[in-house]
């Protein structure tokens, strides 16, 4: 099983850049619209993340996505799927 975490934005940043990595091959995509992405593999997900910025920016750069999550209990939300997603169901690092 992989597992990618893909950062989207409704039109709240000042600049928006699209862009994913491709998991397989390390290569960077770019103009990637996430909800296409999630719409091409049955067992894909677009996960939303419920965090405070402030404690994102002020996080360490070599810090892992999953040891942020747990640290700082952080909210996970689906926001779209191809499938079913048991909202009760917890997500582990």
């Amino acid at each position: 099983m992989k597992i990618a975490v893909v950062f989207d934005s409704a039109g709240t940043l000042l600049r928006m850049y699209r862009v994913a990595k491709n998991i397989e091959t390390g290569a960077i995509l770019n103009d990637v619209v996430s909800t296409e992405l999630v719409g091409k593999k049955p067992d894909c997900a677009l996960l939303v993340m419920q965090i405070d910025s402030n404690k994102l920016v002020k996080c360490p750069p070599d810090m892992l996505i999953s040891d942020f999550i747990v640290k700082y209990d952080v909210g996970i939300d689906v926001g779209c799927s191809r499938s079913f997603v048991d909202s009760k169901q917890r997500f582990r690092s």
